[in-house]
C-alpha cells in the first residue's frame, strides 16, 4: 500500500516533493503524477476503456485518476470501485494484458528513470547491487510475480519482475540506450520460478540487496 513520504525514489508510488517542480512520468503524451498512475492507466483498453451501459465514461476515468492518489489509481486498476473517486462504472481491462504487463511496466520504469535526471543518477549509484522489492509482511497476499516475500529460512521467494526491471533500466541507462531493449524485454517476458536465496550471505552466488523498494 502507499506509505506516504516513505516511499523511496525506487517505488512506483514516489512523486516529487511539494516543494519541488511536479514532473511525474509522460507516457504516450499524457503526464501522470507517478509511475503506478501511468502502470494502471494502461490495463484499459484503448479505445473504450471505461463503459457504463452505453455511456462512454473514458475522458471521465481519466480526469479521475489523474487526481488520485497512487494508491487510489492502483485500486481503480485492479478494478475496484472506490468510493472517493464518485465512480459508477467499471473500467474494462484490456484482453492481453497478462502478456503486455511486462512490457507496459518497462516503458514505465524506462519512462520515469530517462525523463529525470536526479532519479536517473540515484538508479546509476546502485550498479553492482541487486534490486528487491520485497512485499510488505502485513500484506495478505504478497505479490510475487513483481516482487519477492522473505520466507521463515531467511530465502527470499518470489520472481522480482519490478527489481529485474529496475536493473535493466539501470542498465540501459548506463548504455545510453533512448528507449528499451528489445532483447532485454523478451528475456524478462520469458522469465519463470524464484529469485531464489539472494539474501542468504553462505550463498556462493550472493550479491548484496543494497536497496528494495516497496508497492
Amino acid at each position: 500500500g502507499e506509505q506516504g513520504a516513505t516511499n523511496g525514489l525506487f517505488s512506483n508510488y514516489w512523486r516529487e516533493p511539494d516543494d519541488e517542480p511536479q514532473v511525474g512520468v509522460t507516457i504516450n503524451g499524457t503526464r501522470w503524477p507517478t509511475a503506478e498512475h501511468a502502470f494502471q492507466a494502461e490495463k484499459f483498453n484503448p479505445d473504450k476503456a471505461f463503459v457504463d451501459g452505453s455511456v462512454d465514461h473514458k475522458n471521465e476515468a481519466r480526469t479521475r485518476m489523474l487526481t488520485a492518489s497512487a494508491d487510489e489509481a492502483r485500486q481503480f486498476g485492479m478494478g475496484r470501485n472506490l468510493d472517493g473517486l464518485h465512480l459508477t462504472f467499471t473500467p474494462q481491462n484490456r484482453a492481453n494484458w497478462g502478456r503486455a504487463r511486462v512490457e507496459v511496466m518497462y516503458n514505465t520504469v524506462f519512462a520515469k528513470f530517462t525523463q529525470n535526471e536526479e532519479l536517473a543518477r540515484a538508479l546509476r549509484s546502485t550498479d553492482g547491487c541487486d534490486l528487491v522489492e520485497f512485499m510488505p509482511p502485513e500484506r495478505r497476499v504478497p505479490d510475487v510475480f513483481w516482487g519477492a516475500v522473505e520466507k521463515k529460512d531467511g530465502s527470499t521467494r518470489g520472481l522480482n519482475m519490478l527489481g529485474r526491471i529496475l536493473m535493466q533500466v539501470r542498465n540501459d541507462i548506463g548504455a545510453g540506450r533512448n528507449s528499451i531493449d528489445p532483447a532485454a524485454l523478451a528475456t524478462l517476458q520469458a522469465l519463470a520460478g524464484d529469485i531464489g536465496d539472494i539474501r542468504d550471505p553462505n550463498s556462493a552466488s550472493h550479491k548484496k540487496a543494497c536497496e528494495t523498494v516497496w508497492t
